[in-house]
């Protein structure tokens, strides 16, 4: 197995590795998530997070086959004057082909991420999961990531008149 960046060229598979996490998604949070009229991703915005100046998706392959991606930004500095400034790099998205699981893929492409972000002069590396993915909350906090905010959601009831 190695990892790489994405090349055009990968589009079907990349499109297969997104709807896996996106139905993942779809399944635990059907309030938040559906799934589009056409391909997970565009080729338009897969095109341009591996062509863009502050973005990559890296992928695992073995053979021809990909077994994993991280979607990796540069997110600008923040303008908050409250903030310290800083650089940080959001892994947006990190999936392994589900028959390809528990063989140190994710940990292989957190750790080429992390390497990505270092590269660009990145202080800080974030990353965001959703509560009911306890599968990811393990892989990440086992590479040394910690809580940092603990975001709430609160459903309103539906009021008639």
């Amino acid at each position: 197995m190695k990892i790489r960046p994405a090349a055009a060229s990968d589009y079907d598979q990349l499109c297969e590795l997104f709807e896996e996490v996106d139905a993942l998604h779809r399944g635990a949070r059907p309030n938040i998530f559906r799934k589009p009229d056409g391909p997970p991703r565009s080729m338009e915005r897969v095109s341009n997070l591996i062509n863009g100046p502050a973005s990559t998706i890296l992928v695992a392959e073995d053979g021809r086959i990909l077994l994993g991606l991280a979607v990796v930004v540069e997110q600008p500095a923040s303008s908050n004057p409250l903030h310290v400034p800083r650089r940080v790099v959001e892994i947006v998205t990190i999936v392994v082909r589900k028959s390809a699981r528990r063989q140190g893929i994710g940990k292989s492409l957190i750790g080429a991420s992390l390497a990505w972000a270092e590269k660009r002069g990145a202080d800080h590396v974030e990353i965001s999961v959703h509560a009911f993915n306890e599968d990811a909350l393990r892989v990440y906090a086992a590479a040394g990531f910690q809580m940092s905010v603990h975001r709430l959601l609160l459903r309103l009831p539906f009021i008639d008149g």
